[in-house]
């Protein structure tokens, strides 16, 4: 069979093949991750949809590529009566196993290495032994490299969104008091934690609705700007990870609740961290959300995802005397930014965009209007 590259996007259609981790010859599962793609900021392994033998690669490293290209020959194991039977004396490992040993400098062909798995299937474990019986040193240089490599494509492309998209940034603040009580009262009631962010993904879907221009796409080929093909808004999340800057997407949010979004929220923000996102998890963003408030500071100025048209940032919360009227009461206020493509919004259409962010957040009743 002919694996092909799925659907990976309503736009910008272009990935980067970032590395492939198997080689021909080898006799993959399904779900094995077959290649590692990078598109825009988000790195995605790519999984097997069947098991069977690798016979031909028909992509490189490197390589950018589009949906429906073919990508790899698997036979598969259903069709083939003979499996791998020219060398019984070749150790059989998995592709994570493989990926690990050459990482680690070492040849399953020559070293000499008992597998624990079944039919003497090497796996991780197995090569892990192996190091520490041998004293081989880990050779962290191969993995720093591989790291460094997605880290060189996710700045190429920040530098690109930042060198051709006239950026500008508005600057706001909010009283997050009433949002806070609410947030305690779901924890004590439901036993249910609510992140912050969750309830910043729900408003800004109910100001896409709202304010429709920054629920456009723009066309990289044509640098012209297309309205959204759903109907639904996809929030995108940036996540700092050990790989860099990742930024999964949370689908159709404006069809789900606070707690829904919660849940879906720190879900997807593990398999993040872990490094086992799905494709569909990395795509079909429309709109992206920074949280830099859990390491501090009271304002930056985030870079549009491109294709997307505007991203917002949000800060840490401090305490501040705001005149009552009266006296001047402790408030918690919290900072956000909001970064636009200066082409398509003007700075009316925007401020008017965090002001009605604000104002839902600044009182749960007037999230009537969504």
């Amino acid at each position: 069979m002919i694996i092909k590259l799925p659907e990976i996007g309503d736009i910008n259609k272009k990935v980067e093949v970032i590395e492939i981790p198997v080689k021909v010859g080898e006799f993959i599962k399904k779900d094995d991750t077959i290649v590692v793609l990078e598109s825009e900021k988000a790195t995605i392994d790519l999984p097997s949809p069947n098991e069977g033998t690798i016979t031909k690669i028909l992509i490189k490293e490197g390589e950018n590529i589009y949906s429906g290209k073919s990508i790899m020959e698997l036979e598969d194991i259903i069709n083939k009566k003979v499996i791998l039977n020219k060398e019984k004396s070749i150790a059989q490992a998995g592709p994570a196993a493989k990926l690990m040993a050459r990482k680690l400098g070492i040849d399953l062909e020559t070293d000499k290495i008992i597998g624990s798995g079944k039919k003497n299937c090497i796996l991780k474990e197995d090569l892990k032994s192996y190091i520490k019986d041998k004293r081989i040193e880990s050779s962290e240089d191969n993995t720093d490299q591989n790291v460094k490599n997605i880290l060189s494509v996710s700045a190429k492309k920040l530098h690109n969104s930042w060198r051709n998209i006239p950026h500008v940034t508005h600057f706001d603040e909010l009283d997050i008091t009433k949002v806070e009580k609410f947030r305690k009262t779901i924890k004590y009631e439901l036993g249910i934690k609510i992140t912050l962010l969750s309830f910043f993904i729900k408003v800004c879907s109910c100001a896409l609705q709202k304010f429709s221009k920054f629920n456009m796409l723009l066309d990289l080929k044509t640098n012209k700007r297309n309205f959204h093909k759903s109907s639904h808004n996809n929030i995108s999340i940036a996540i700092n990870t050990s790989k860099g800057l990742l930024v999964p997407v949370i689908k159709h949010v404006d069809k789900k609740n606070i707690i829904d979004i919660a849940l879906e929220l720190k879900e997807i923000t593990k398999r993040t961290l872990i490094g086992k996102n799905k494709l569909d998890d990395m795509m079909g963003g429309c709109f992206t959300i920074s949280n830099l408030g859990i390491i501090g500071g009271k304002g930056f100025t985030p870079i549009i995802n491109s294709p997307e048209i505007g991203i917002l940032g949000i800060g840490k919360t401090n305490i501040k005397p705001i005149w009552t009227g009266k006296q001047f009461k402790p408030t918690t206020m919290l900072p956000i930014c909001l970064s636009y493509d200066h082409r398509f919004i003007n700075g009316v259409y925007a401020a008017k965009f965090i002001k009605f962010i604000i104002k839902l957040l600044t009182d749960i009743r007037n999230w009537i209007v969504c």
